[in-house]
């Protein structure tokens, strides 16, 4: 497994699989930052051993597992609300215990099953961004995960495997045959009964179909479990082997090298698609027909006994350039990489475009966890950064804006309050999907406006159901509303005739 090429890049230039098998076989300790549209994630990781997880996925919270797990009911936490909301899952549920709502074993499933959850919930994200941060945070809560990286992913690659209603299509005569590699076993999987059946029946001999047969199972159900060990290293799909093809004219060399020198320099600068000759809506069968249709001429078996040494590169090098652009499309997942990637291309973002955003990203991921500290002056310093390399992402300048609120609001900055409150405003009128609206509440609760705060913290909650920060401050307003109502009406009681 060789270490990624760069410290970000996407998802479809480098997988989550990839990159956590790395992780494993290096012993790395660092942060594994993640993200999809707005959602963001850090996988920690502890000497190759997964020690924490975070999302701001708010159905993956500890206290909204617990919900749906029916653990606890929500009237338990009205006593406690204000003792759990910011915290880390592990203090939460340190709070939960304290209040009988929990046991220790209770707390430890749940946040094991909370680690599982998020990272799972990765396997079905159509495109993505990641970044390697070899720093670990400070005062991290580190639980070691139960399960190992290897089962963690294979688990993770079932889950996306099996929603893919097309990856059994054609795959029965297919034959799966056994890798030997270091870094990973069967073992480690720890595989399920008929998991198990089917990797113990890979003989390199019977073909998908054949095996299916053998363990009573469907090709739809035997397909997912071995493109998991075919994405784990563990196994390798290869053609049946066919009948030999009808002997076609072989160009006389002269001519032929001259061919194929043109074919592979033309081809360089083309798509999989116009390498193959095929249309971008063309199937698996259109793809097989056009690559076998080249391999008849052009195989290195067939042709290279007649041609010198430099000339047999030529050969060879163009040979594995249609086999490229045939493995890749005549795979579901490679192909919807592939077509991903051209997708980049076309949006004529560099490769140094593309670094900065991820870079911005990373130190966007930084300044969460300092604004959850208070530290708003190193918030200040990484999004400025960020907004530097990145100016086009409305969240970025949400958070700079609120960290410089805070900030001027500590040090009795007026100056910077203004320009955090103005900045706020921007990022929200840009994008009003963003979770901001509690952040304008809060502008306006120390500017005094509560009726104005209050309709803000009614958006945030409207918006996110699980937003106790705003649920509270609701409560505390209408409290105060409470309190003057109760005073006017004995202030009309006690005057005096």
């Amino acid at each position: 497994m060789s270490p990624p090429s760069r410290n970000v890049g996407t998802l479809q230039s480098r997988s989550l699989t990839d990159i956590l098998l790395w992780i494993k076989s290096n012993a790395y300790t660092g942060v594994v930052v993640l993200a999809h549209e707005q959602i963001k994630k850090s996988i920690l990781v502890e000497s190759g051993k997964i020690v924490a997880v975070r999302s701001n996925v708010a159905q993956e919270t500890l206290v909204q597992i617990l919900l749906n797990s029916q653990k606890i009911q929500s009237n338990d936490l009205k006593s406690i609300l204000d003792k759990i909301e910011n915290k880390e899952a592990y203090h939460q549920g340190e709070e939960l215990m304290k209040a009988g709502l929990i046991d220790a074993t209770t707390l430890y499933q749940t946040i094991q099953l909370q680690m599982e959850m998020r990272v799972l919930e990765i396997f079905d994200w159509p495109d993505g961004k990641f970044g390697i941060v070899p720093d670990f945070p400070e005062q991290t809560i580190k639980v070691p995960m139960d399960k190992s990286i290897p089962e963690l992913l294979f688990r993770g690659l079932l889950k996306k495997h099996g929603k893919d209603p097309n990856g059994s299509k054609n795959a029965g005569q297919q034959v799966p045959v056994k890798n030997a590699i270091e870094g990973i076993t069967d073992r480690e999987l720890k595989l399920l009964g008929k998991e198990q059946g089917v990797y113990r029946s890979i003989n390199g001999v019977l073909s998908v179909e054949h095996l299916a047969k053998q363990q009573s199972m469907t090709n739809a159900q035997v397909v997912p479990i071995l493109q998991a060990f075919v994405e784990l290293g563990l196994v390798k799909m290869i053609e049946p082997v066919k009948e030999a093809v009808k002997i076609v004219e072989i160009p006389k060399p002269t001519n032929l090298i001259g061919d194929l020198k043109k074919r592979f320099e033309d081809n360089r600068k083309k798509d999989f698609y116009e390498i193959l000759g095929v249309g971008k809506k063309a199937d698996e069968k259109e793809i097989k027909s056009a690559y076998f249709e080249l391999a008849k001429k052009y195989h290195p078996d067939r042709i290279s006994q007649q041609l010198s040494g430099d000339d047999k590169k030529y050969v060879e090098d163009y040979f594995s350039l249609i086999t490229q652009a045939h493995n890749t499309l005549s795979n579901a997942n490679l192909r919807k990489e592939y077509e991903a990637s051209l997708a980049v291309e076309n949006t004529g973002i560099t490769v140094q475009q593309a670094e900065k955003i991820l870079q911005s990203e990373m130190l966007f991921q930084k300044s969460l966890l300092m604004l959850k500290k208070s530290h708003y002056d190193e918030v200040i310093k990484f999004m400025q950064e960020a907004i530097s390399m990145y100016d086009e992402e409305p969240e970025y300048k949400l958070v700079l804006g609120w960290a410089m609120f805070r900030d001027g609001s500590l040090k009795k900055n007026a100056v910077s309050q203004k320009k955090g409150k103005d900045l706020v405003k921007f990022a929200m009128e840009k994008n009003p999907r963003l979770q901001g609206y509690y952040y304008l509440g809060m502008i306006e609760k120390s500017e005094g406006r509560d009726d104005a705060a209050l309709k803000h913290f009614e958006k945030a909650v409207e918006q996110n159901a699980n937003h106790t920060d705003a649920a509270n401050e609701i409560r505390v307003i209408a409290m105060k509303g409470s309190k003057k109502e109760s005073k006017g009406i004995l202030g009309m009681f006690g005057k005096k005739k």
